[in-house]
């Protein structure tokens, strides 16, 4: 791969994950609330939609994840962007570490999903 596919390909990530930062920021705070389970915007998993109190519990657990995956998605978009505008920073290098950033970024935010889905249950289960 030559260095300009590879510049490309990590100003595609940096901005891919500025919107994905922007988008779960957004859900982390219009889920926060006593919002009722809808098929628009939140986690959507089997226990999380099956009652209200469930959504909301299961939302209120993954909010901190929420957060932390959108902090994570802008400050890696901030530091790829940064690092395009560095000439001493190889294409490969900074590509292989905008991939790593972005699966950093996706494990972040399945843990969001896996805990509010476990504590929905929790809430199945206790009804």
């Amino acid at each position: 791969m030559d260095a300009c596919s590879a510049h490309q390909l990590s100003m595609t990530l940096a901005m891919a994950l500025f919107v994905l930062a922007l988008t779960v920021y957004m859900t982390a705070h219009a889920t926060k609330g006593e919002q009722d389970p809808n098929s628009l915007i939140g986690i959507r998993t089997r226990a999380t939609k099956s009652s209200k109190e469930a959504w909301v519990a299961g939302h209120r657990v993954a909010y901190p994840y929420l957060l932390a995956g959108a902090t994570h998605c802008l400050g890696s978009s901030v530091l790829i962007a940064a690092f395009l505008g560095f000439d001493f920073v190889p294409a490969t290098a900074l590509l292989i570490f905008s991939i790593v950033l972005a699966l950093g970024a996706a494990v972040i935010l399945t843990a969001s999903g896996i805990k509010a889905d476990r504590e929905a249950k929790k809430h199945i289960h206790a009804t």
